[in-house]
């Protein structure tokens, strides 16, 4: 299906509150603080191509997603405060079905490097 992998729920995180303008390449380097990551997709409207302001990000231990959980909860993100939350439920709520084929990551970071590389990319 069109929905990230959830194999590695327990060390997946939703970041939300973002500007739809937030790349890939942002939330990487927010992120990377607290370990490396296995996966970030970022959620993109299919209709008119922005971010809906949420991603999911995938850490390779549950230990490191909720340090990640708590330390960026409320932490400015591009001037707004993160919200983070571990809730799958909530994470559903915020996609509905309108979700398919409107997931990539990096379309708006600026190419380069590998940023335009897509949804489920692994991060070297």
């Amino acid at each position: 299906g069109q929905y990230p992998s959830t194999s590695h729920l327990n060390c997946s995180l939703y970041i939300g509150n973002l500007h739809w303008w937030t790349s890939d390449r942002d939330l990487e380097q927010v992120c990377s603080e607290f370990g490396r990551l296995r996966n970030l997709f970022i959620y993109y409207d299919k209709f008119n191509g922005k971010s809906k302001g949420y991603a999911l990000v995938e850490f390779l231990s549950p230990e490191q997603a909720a340090q990640a959980r708590d330390q960026l909860n409320g932490r400015d993100i591009n001037g707004r405060p993160a919200v983070t939350n571990f809730d799958k439920k909530f994470f559903e709520r915020q996609a509905p079905s309108s979700m398919g084929g409107g997931m990539h990551g990096g379309q708006h970071g600026g190419g380069g490097g590998g940023g335009g590389a897509g949804a489920g990319t692994v991060i070297p």
